[in-house]
């Protein structure tokens, strides 16, 4: 992360949390650290199951936090989705693992920008669980619930 600041010509602070519901300055990033790979031990555009299993370990604590009402949102960054398959989790994103692990049928994935709005219904990538007709529509009529409000 710190890597990526720097790379960001960023101003922040980083600070590793393994989860204090506390709040701390402005100008703070605080990154939840839960100590479950080295840091050494990952390489640079290396796919590795040993990452994937970190990935997935992260994204289910965060939900977690989110849904017991600890952390008011959740921020993910980019995954490797063939590292996260690799440790045995087969989903094709972020956007699934979150509708499994909230038990929420019908989703989207939402990119926002000022006035932009644009949905993208599952699968947004080639997967093996195919997607009924009826899934698309009520995906299709939640997303345009959500860009109207």
């Amino acid at each position: 992360m710190r890597q990526a600041v720097r790379f960001s010509r960023l101003d922040l602070k980083i600070h590793a949390v393994s989860f204090q519901g506390r709040s701390l300055p402005i100008g703070t990033l605080c990154v939840l650290d839960m100590k479950n790979i080295d840091a050494k031990a990952i390489r640079h555009k290396v796919v590795s199951g040993d990452c994937g299993h970190a990935s997935f370990e992260y994204i289910k604590k965060v939900i977690e936090l989110a849904l017991s009402k600890e952390i008011d949102a959740t921020v993910t960054g980019p995954i490797s989705k063939e590292a996260i398959n690799r440790a045995g989790f087969h989903y094709s994103g972020h956007t699934e693992i979150y509708g499994d692990l909230t038990r929420t049928r019908n989703y989207a994935m939402m990119l926002m920008h000022n006035q932009f709005r644009s949905f993208m219904s599952p699968p947004m990538f080639p997967s093996e669980k195919p997607v009924t007709l009826s899934k698309r529509i009520a995906s299709i009529a939640s997303s345009n619930w959500d860009m109207r409000t």
